[in-house]
C-alpha cells in the first residue's frame, strides 16, 4: 500500500479520554463588567430616579404660591381657581401639572386671555414654589345710565345686562315756593318743581359693579328695543380710550361721560379735577396731545380750574 504525503510525519494521537488539564496556579478572566463599575452604574441610576422624582412628583419642586397684580374688575378667587385648574392638568397623563419643571408659561397666558377680557399678562416662574402674574386687563363692557336704570352695554353697544335701577337720592331737585290765602284766612304753600339734575352715583356703582367707564346719557329716550344698540360702536371705543388715558391722572380721573349728543360732543366729569368738553368727531390722538399740551405749557393747576374745553382746535379754552 503507497503511503501519502502526511503519512511520512508521525503524528501523536489522543483518545477521548483525553482531557486537557488546568493550572490551578492560573485566574482565568472574567467576561462579564468589574463588580467596582456595576456599583457606579446603579448608584447613578438610583441618583437620576431620585432627582427625577424630585423634580416632577415631590411638592418642593411644585407650585404652591400664587401672586397675583393687576386685577380691578376680574374677580381675584375665580381667576385664580382658573391658574389652579390648569396647574393641576396631567402631561401626558401621568406628570403633574403643577411641577415647576413643567409649568408652560405661555400656555398658561394663552389660557387665561381665552378665559377673561386681559389684554396683556405677564407670567413668571420663581424657584421653587411660586408662580407671579402681572395683569392688564381689557375693558369689555361700558355701565350705561339712562336717567332710568344702571346696565351694562358690550363693545357693539347692545344691553347684556340690567344692574339697578335709579333712586330718587340720585336726582337734585330744585322747587319754587309760592302761597296763597284760602277763603278762611288760612296762608297755603304751594311747592313745584322747577329743576331736576342727575347726580351720577358714580363710587356706589363702580364699587358695586367694578370699574367701568360711566356713560350718562341725557337724550330723551323711548324703551329699549331689544337687539338694537343704544350707544355706537365708534362712542364706546372713544369713551374706553378717554377714560384708559385720563385713569393714569390723579386729577384727570374720569368720574363719568355725560353724552348729550352722539354726533357732536362728549363732556369728561373729573373726580377732583376740571370738567373736560370734547368733540365725538375729532382725533383721539389730538384731543389728547392738545389736552396734556396745554397743561404744561402754561402750568394749570387743574385744582383750581373749572373746564377745559378742546372742541374748537387749535382754540383751546379754559376757565
Amino acid at each position: 500500500m503507497k503511503k501519502t504525503f502526511f503519512s511520512k510525519y508521525p503524528t501523536k494521537g489522543k483518545d477521548f479520554a483525553w482531557v486537557k488539564k488546568r493550572n490551578p496556579f492560573v485566574i482565568s478572566e472574567n467576561s462579564g463588567l468589574p463588580l467596582k463599575i456595576k456599583i457606579y452604574a446603579a448608584i447613578i441610576i438610583i441618583s437620576l430616579c431620585t432627582m427625577f422624582y424630585l423634580l416632577f412628583f415631590h411638592s418642593f419642586f411644585q407650585i404652591q404660591k400664587l401672586t397675583v397684580t393687576g386685577l380691578d374688575r376680574i374677580d381675584p378667587r375665580a381667576f385664580e381657581d382658573s391658574v389652579h385648574s390648569i396647574l393641576h392638568f396631567k402631561k401626558l397623563l401621568f406628570f403633574p401639572g403643577e411641577s415647576y419643571v413643567l409649568v408652560n408659561n405661555k400656555e398658561v397666558v394663552e389660557f387665561l386671555k381665552e378665559k377673561y377680557p386681559i389684554k396683556r399678562i405677564r407670567v413668571e416662574k420663581s424657584f421653587p414654589q411660586t408662580l407671579s402674574l402681572e395683569v392688564e386687563e381689557r375693558i369689555s363692557n361700558v355701565i350705561y345710565d339712562d336717567g332710568k336704570q344702571y346696565s351694562y352695554l358690550d363693545l357693539t353697544g347692545n344691553t347684556i345686562e340690567l344692574l339697578r335701577s335709579i333712586d330718587d337720592t340720585e336726582w337734585k331737585r330744585e322747587f319754587t315756593i309760592t302761597t296763597s290765602t284760602l277763603p278762611n284766612g288760612e296762608v297755603q304753600e304751594n311747592k313745584k318743581e322747577i329743576a331736576r339734575t342727575h347726580v351720577v352715583d358714580y363710587i356706589g356703582v363702580t364699587g358695586s359693579y367694578g370699574d367701568y367707564p360711566i356713560v350718562y346719557d341725557r337724550r330723551i329716550k323711548t324703551d329699549r328695543e331689544e337687539g338694537v344698540p343704544v350707544l355706537k360702536e365708534k362712542t364706546i371705543q372713544l369713551i374706553i380710550l378717554w377714560f384708559e388715558t385720563l385713569k393714569l391722572s390723579d386729577n384727570l380721573s374720569p368720574a363719568y361721560f355725560d353724552l348729550e349728543d352722539e354726533y357732536k360732543d362728549l363732556a369728561i366729569v373729573t373726580k377732583t379735577g376740571p370738567k373736560i368738553f370734547t368733540s365725538l368727531q375729532d382725533p383721539f390722538d389730538i384731543a389728547v396731545e392738545d389736552l396734556y399740551t396745554i397743561i404744561e405749557k402754561n402750568s394749570l393747576d387743574l385744582s383750581r380750574i373749572q373746564y377745559i374745553d378742546l372742541r374748537f382746535p387749535p382754540n383751546i379754552y379754559w376757565k
